[in-house]
């Protein structure tokens, strides 16, 4: 990795400071949720020492996303440019977000998220303490509707939440950094490449950082770098969370795959599978004598990640027979939820 620049942002010719952090958020059809998301951003320049731009990339959305980001554009203290895809998939427009990015560190943000004050100056200040090229913080979750339900620890993670401790600390392969909250050295993307465009049912950014440990490039998680992530009320649907545990289960697999080769992928999907047979069974039964409603949902979601791996698996092994098409298909990121959700 090639040494990282500390000192002064460069100025450029109409006298400007050139931003030292490039903000990129990837939005499709949540008008509603950006316009807090972009306000939450531009309220980090209270709180972080160096200049920052904000990018929206806006990936082929139907409602009036460019008029909000518009807005913004005039209006902004910060740096807000609008730039338009062809709505080929997120990662397709996180790719377009590093290619437009001006800063020397890239910062990913959701369309769907309200950063605490902090979030930008804690990321930015763990990667100068600890010289790291990536620096991934905390991602709460935060229930739109009054009266929320008790969830466990497997169905928060699956809906987005992030949290590895109190203790700033090195990043492994289970407390890898996801693109709802991270800072990246620009250097990263020279080394490793960019996001893998293949990856349609998402998790394109865990590959990613799962590419950088693989390299050993430097990373840390922040826990006092934190976004919420918004939780709208169908995604509490169980449908919903299926569809999700199902996605994760095939990514798991390709990303392991990429990683490993076919051979060494196929001893924990065998283990996880023959879990989900036996112990997941018996661990559910239980948890429903008890009322236990959180660690049932939780097994569900066990069982459900286990078949996603099992069905990508088959796929690498026997790809003439398994194609499964169809159900690879109803899992692709940017199906309609709706529709997604109705042929599940």
């Amino acid at each position: 990795m090639a040494e990282k620049e500390t000192g002064s942002n460069p100025v450029s010719g109409d006298g400007t400071v050139a931003p030292a952090i490039s903000v990129v958020i990837c939005s499709f059809n949540r008008a509603a949720s950006l316009e807090a998301a972009i306000e939450s951003v531009i309220a980090q320049q209270e709180s972080i020492p160096v200049p920052f731009e904000i990018l929206v990339i806006d990936d082929g959305s139907t409602d009036d996303t460019d008029q909000i980001v518009r807005g913004f554009e005039w209006t902004s203290a910060v740096s807000v440019r609008y730039i338009k895809e062809s709505g080929k998939g997120i990662a397709t427009a996180r790719n377009r977000g590093v290619e437009e990015a001006i800063g020397e560190w890239i910062a990913f943000f959701d369309d769907d998220q309200i950063a605490e004050q902090e979030w930008l100056n804690e990321l930015f200040f763990t990667a100068k303490r600890t010289g790291a090229d990536i620096v991934g913080g905390v991602r709460r979750l935060q229930f739109v509707h009054p009266d929320p339900p008790s969830l466990g620890p497997l169905t928060r993670e699956i809906l987005g939440e992030k949290y590895y401790g109190s203790d700033m600390r090195r990043s492994d392969r289970h407390s890898l950094a996801c693109t709802g909250n991270v800072l990246l050295h620009r250097e990263v993307f020279n080394q490793i490449g960019l996001f893998d465009t293949k990856m349609v049912r998402g998790m394109s950014d865990i590959d990613l950082t799962r590419r950088a440990l693989d390299a050993s490039i430097s990373s840390w998680y922040a826990p006092r770098a934190i976004v919420n992530h918004l939780i709208p009320k169908y995604r509490l649907r169980e449908d919903y969370i299926k569809w999700t545990c199902l996605r994760v289960g095939t990514n798991l697999v390709y990303i392991n795959y990429k990683s490993w080769g076919l051979l060494k992928t196929l001893f924990p999907c065998l283990v996880r599978t023959g879990h989900a047979l036996t112990l997941n069974p018996l661990m559910a039964i239980a948890a429903r004598i008890k009322g236990d409603r959180e660690t049932t949902l939780d097994r569900k979601c066990y069982r459900w990640i286990a078949q996603g791996c099992l069905r990508m698996a088959l796929h690498f092994l026997f790809p003439g027979i398994f194609r499964q098409k169809a159900f690879f298909d109803r899992l692709e990121f940017r199906v309609p939820r709706n529709q997604t959700l109705k042929n599940n």
